[in-house]
């Protein structure tokens, strides 16, 4: 698992090991694959490192996603793996802009401008990453759901947890409501069938965000979206010896699912596997300021705030 590599923020050292330490069949980016932040003097912690002036901007247009793949990929521990190993991949936010939801950017772009740079996002993700030919981005819309089954070994199912999901709630009335959802109607569906009709042993899903509850304010992960979440768990129970493969919080963690959170007696139907970043804002420390948070909670039974590592499972 690989997520949230930030060039300009250190070298792809967990790459290199990912390509010369480790005994590979399969390698899982989980969102953040780029950053489309402006690269300056005050980010550009990435030791003999220079970027053009064309960098120096958020990345907005066709042109700029395309250079800033281009950047990214100049990593040579990055191309290794790229190399060595076949990858499949999910996005989180970083790819279009920071936390956007739905067709809504988070940063008050009006809706007809932003659809043109999702189009233009979604365009460039496509051109650059190991996607099928149904990922074909149409204007702002594109799939690149998939589904991958070894045999009756593991049913890997990946997730788009933020192209169709419901603006961040506005109360906790709205965060409540049973219609919310994170996936979408129509993916929702999909995910379901894929877990209870599986034939396999292990039935794995890879999305962009946390799906542990940890904190009602942690609207942008599945905590702002609970009763999306009930009713994936509840598929999830129904299949049987499932993990939910995730980043984005720059953070490792493992952690149980349990039917209900709340109930420290509920059946534990499943796991999270959570892993770091590859080089996103300089984390590196055992304990941070969330670790309280976290740690909290009995079903939480691993959190390391270390960074600039990789997991492999």
């Amino acid at each position: 698992m690989v997520s949230c590599q930030a060039w300009y923020h250190g070298h792809f050292t967990a790459h290199r090991h990912l390509a010369a330490e480790e005994d590979l069949d399969l390698v899982l980016f989980v969102g953040d694959y780029i950053y489309e932040y402006g690269i300056t003097g005050s980010n550009l912690w990435r030791q003999g490192a220079e970027v053009s002036a064309a960098h120096a901007v958020e990345v907005e247009t066709l042109e700029q996603y395309r250079l800033r793949y281009a950047l990214f990929k100049s990593d040579p521990h990055l191309q290794a793996v790229h190399a060595r190993v076949p990858a499949i991949a999910v996005w989180d936010d970083h790819e279009v802009q920071n936390n956007y939801q739905g067709a809504r950017s988070a940063y008050g772009l009006p809706d007809e401008l932003f659809a043109h740079r999702i189009a233009v996002a979604y365009r460039a993700y496509y051109e650059n990453m190991p996607l099928d030919a149904a990922a074909l981005p149409e204007g702002p819309a594109t799939d690149i759901t998939a589904g991958i089954d070894v045999g009756s070994l593991a049913r890997l199912t990946l997730l788009d947890s933020r192209q169709f999901r419901d603006p961040e709630p506005a109360s906790a009335e709205e965060q409540q409501a049973e219609d919310r959802s994170i996936l979408g109607a129509e993916q929702e569906e999909w995910a379901d069938q894929r877990l209870v009709q599986s034939p396999a042993t292990w039935n794995l899903l890879a999305n962009g965000v946390v799906l542990t509850p940890i904190s009602e304010d942690r609207t942008d992960m599945w905590d702002g979206y609970p009763a999306a979440r009930r009713r994936l768990l509840q598929a999830m129970a129904e299949a049987g010896n499932a993990v939910m493969l995730t980043g984005d919080i720059h953070k490792h963690v493992a952690a149980e699912l349990r039917a209900d959170a709340a109930d420290p007696d509920a059946q534990t139907i499943g796991v999270e596997l959570v892993c770091t970043s590859v080089a996103s804002d300089g984390d590196g420390a055992v304990t941070d300021g969330y670790t309280e948070d976290w740690t909290r909670h009995p079903y939480v039974k691993h959190y390391d705030a270390a960074a600039a590592t990789s997991t492999c499972a």
